[in-house]
């Protein structure tokens, strides 16, 4: 059987580095912020005369996700090509945010992955545009808990086909958990680390320690929502416990 001791040290090299770093930053990582809005293509537009590049500045007002008129105006055209732009969750040009501690922040997280954002679309490049797809689409990615913010904008327009961008904005989604406890004379503590995002991949990790009277272990967890790039769900548990293992998948 390994000594207290040892599970401790194991648990404590993996998780306090990071527990230091994120404990120290606001948990409503910049709800209030404003997502940077996507370039025009004018410049793709002027190498074809047939097309055209719409102002995504002026296409959406507050608190809204999509042009409904826009995308209906140009519905039953090909979509040619779909840009996706993730934003850092702090919006450094906003004075209110251009903090070290904010910057620092956008630097050690690992921003969502443009195929990620792609997977998650119910349209892709070559298919036809349609509007309950796209609103559809918008509402799943918004519900994603690493996404703080989610839009969608027409750049582009030809004769046949026209080009989106969708936009988002990544969410603080790295929680320590810290706890302790103590009942009937007996303490109890547990102190681990969850990752909604890791690495960018919309995957959740989890590694936790805990330690009470009887017994003490640590806790691993792996949550997929699109396994292997499915539509399939997947979810690894595993505790290892200094006197025994239980595995649940």
């Amino acid at each position: 059987m390994r000594s207290k001791n040892e599970w401790f040290r194991r648990a404590a090299c993996v998780i306090a580095l990071p527990l230091v770093i994120v404990v120290f930053l606001p948990w409503s990582a910049a709800a209030d912020g404003v997502m940077n809005e996507p370039e025009s293509n004018k410049d793709s537009a002027g190498d074809n005369p047939s097309c055209r590049a719409l102002n995504p500045s002026t296409q959406l007002k507050k608190n809204q996700r999509v042009n409904r008129k826009i995308i209906r105006k140009y519905e039953g055209r090909v979509i040619g090509a779909i840009d996706v732009s993730v934003n850092d969750i702090f919006n450094t040009s906003d004075p209110k945010e251009d903090r070290a501690l904010y910057r620092f922040a956008n630097r050690i997280q690992v921003n969502t992955r443009e195929g990620v954002i792609l997977q998650q679309l119910l349209f892709s490049a070559g298919d036809v545009l349609d509007l309950d797809a796209v609103e559809e689409s918008l509402r799943i990615l918004y519900a994603k808990q690493y996404l703080l913010d989610v839009k969608l904008y027409v750049t582009q327009v030809c004769d046949d086909t026209v080009t989106l961008n969708v936009v988002v904005r990544d969410a603080w989604v790295i929680e320590p958990k810290l706890s302790l406890g103590r009942q009937g004379g007996e303490s109890s503590f547990a102190i681990g680390l969850l990752d909604g995002n890791f690495l960018g991949s919309g995957n959740e990790i989890g590694l936790v320690y805990e330690k009470n009277s009887e017994r003490s272990k640590v806790i691993y967890k792996y949550a997929a929502q699109n396994f292997l790039g499915t539509d399939l769900e997947a979810e690894f548990f595993h505790e290892d416990l200094s006197d025994g293992v239980s595995r649940r998948f």
